[in-house]
C-alpha cells in the first residue's frame, strides 16, 4: 500500500514525541528496567552508537540523492568514527556533522531541485529511515532523562559519554524534525509518494 509522504510524516509529527511507542529505546519500554535505573552508561552509549550509524546512513543517501557528494561522505565518514572507542570528541564531532548535513538537506529541499529515476526512489527510502531514526533518537533522549541524575552521580567515561548525550540529544532531535519537515513539503510539491512497505524494518 502506498501512501502520501505528508501522511507518514504527519503521523510521525501526531507523535507528538513524547507519545512515542519507541521500539530502539525506552521511550515505550523496550528497557524494562530503564526506570529502575538498571541501564548501564555503557548500554547507552553502545544504543546511541547504532542510533546515529542509521541516522547517518540515511542522511547520507539523502544528500547522495541530491547530488551533495561531499556532504554524503561526510555523513559516512562520521558513521565510521564510531567505530572506533566513543570519546567526547567523537561524539562533538558526530552531532555536528549530522546538524551539517541537515542543514545542507534542509538548503537542498528548500531549493525544489526535481529528482529523477533512482534518485527520486532513494528519497523515498531514505527520508523514510530518517523518519524511523527520529523516532529512536526521540526515546534514547527520554531514557537518558529518566537517567541523568543517577548518570551524574557515576564514575567513569561512559558516565560522562552518557550524561553529555542527555544534554545534547534534545537539540538533535529537534533538528531532525525540522528537516523531516522540510522533507514533507518538498515531497508534497513534487508528488513524491513514500511505499511504507518498501523499507526493511529496523
Amino acid at each position: 500500500m502506498r501512501k502520501q509522504i505528508a501522511v507518514a510524516l504527519a503521523a510521525l509529527a501526531a507523535l507528538s514525541f513524547g507519545n512515542a511507542q519507541a521500539q530502539l529505546g525506552n521511550g515505550g519500554g523496550t528497557y524494562a528496567g530503564v526506570e529502575r535505573g538498571e541501564i548501564s552508561a555503557g548500554q547507552f552509549v553502545e544504543h546511541y552508537v547504532g542510533v546515529a550509524k542509521r541516522t547517518l546512513a540515511a542522511e547520507s543517501g539523502l544528500l547522495s540523492a541530491f547530488g551533495l557528494t561531499m556532504d554524503a561522505q561526510s555523513a559516512t565518514d562520521a558513521s565510521h568514527q564510531l567505530d572506533a572507542p566513543v570519546t567526547r570528541g567523537v561524539l562533538e564531532d558526530v552531532l555536528q556533522r549530522q546538524a551539517d548535513a541537515a542543514r545542507a538537506l534542509e538548503q537542498k529541499l528548500g531549493a525544489g531541485q526535481p529528482l529523477q529515476g533512482e534518485d527520486r526512489v532513494r528519497f523515498q527510502q531514505e527520508v523514510f529511515a530518517l523518519a524511523q531514526s527520529l523516532n529512536a533518537n526521540d526515546a534514547l533522549s527520554k531514557d537518558l532523562a529518566i537517567n541523568r541524575k543517577k548518570l551524574s552521580a557515576a564514575r567513569g567515561a561512559d558516565a560522562t559519554q552518557a550524561v553529555y548525550l542527555s544534554k545534547a540529544l534534545p537539540d538533535h532531535v529537534k533538528t531532525l524534525q525540522q528537516t523531516l519537515q522540510a522533507a514533507q513539503t518538498y515531497a508534497s510539491a513534487q508528488k513524491i509518494p513514500v511505499s511504507l512497505d518498501i523499507v526493511p524494518q529496523q
